[in-house]
């Protein structure tokens, strides 16, 4: 894989990451309400307002890890 084509998805994987993952874990850890899982979780879902969120957020963050690793690969 190119070196572009690595950087174009780094940064996709990183902007899902921080609007699926990180801004509504932090917002449910102060309370500020759901984020955009509001959409697809109602207040019964319980654990998963956290669980969601949480594993988006480590997923991406592994995702660009392996991402950089294989771009150091390609120099």
């Amino acid at each position: 894989m190119a070196t572009k084509t690595i950087d174009t998805w780094q940064s996709v994987i990183g902007f899902v990451g921080i609007t699926l993952g990180a801004i509504p874990l932090v917002a449910t850890i102060f309370g500020w309400g759901r984020g955009m899982w509001g959409l697809v979780l109602d207040d019964s879902a319980g654990m998963l307002l956290w669980l969601c969120p949480l594993v988006v957020t480590v997923v991406g963050v592994g995702a660009i890890g392996e991402l950089e690793r294989r771009k150091r690969r390609a120099r």
